[in-house]
């Protein structure tokens, strides 16, 4: 149907396309997707999508839990910007791939978030407020159940795509 419609790539082999992840693989801070194109016998060709990006705002949040998994999956995180609410849920991954581990929100023509409040599996609650945007921000899970964190901007090393 897709090349019916004129849209897609025709490659060598015969891969069926089986899974797609995305990561920003050029930490510009525009999600790039690759496409797993396994899913028979005989391997396709792998196929990375650069996403050449625009001028919306956006933020990146590594977390790092102490009290639950090191990862934060299972985490559930809210973020109110431009006067917008956004939700996520950090799962990991999902089947042939792995989720990239920042968790991206893409902001639009937002100059700052208002907040962002991030419950952890262990249940604490972090809430970090009048955070900038265009940046990665490592959160560190605190020991207490409520509290009000200040973001951080992440080291060179953390900010390296997995």
């Amino acid at each position: 149907m897709a090349s019916a419609a004129g849209v897609g790539a025709k490659l060598e082999g015969n891969g069926k396309g089986s899974d797609v992840t995305f990561g920003d693989y050029d930490n510009d801070g525009f999600p790039d997707l690759i496409v797993d194109n396994g899913g028979s016998i005989t391997v396709g060709t792998y196929i990375l999508y650069h996403n050449n990006g625009n001028s919306n705002g956006w933020l990146k949040v590594v977390l790092r839990g102490t009290g639950s998994n090191l990862c934060g999956i299972g985490a559930k995180l809210r973020l109110v910007a431009g006067g917008k609410t956004q939700y996520r849920e950090y799962t990991g991954e999902h089947y042939m791939g792995q989720d990239y581990i920042p968790v991206h929100f893409g902001l639009g023509p937002a100059t700052i978030v208002a907040s962002l409040t991030i419950t952890w599996p262990s249940g604490t609650v972090q809430t970090l407020t009048n955070v900038a945007v265009n940046q990665t921000i490592t959160v560190i899970e605190s020991a207490a159940k409520q509290t009000s964190a200040k973001a951080t901007k992440a080291t060179k090393s953390e900010q390296r795509s997995p």
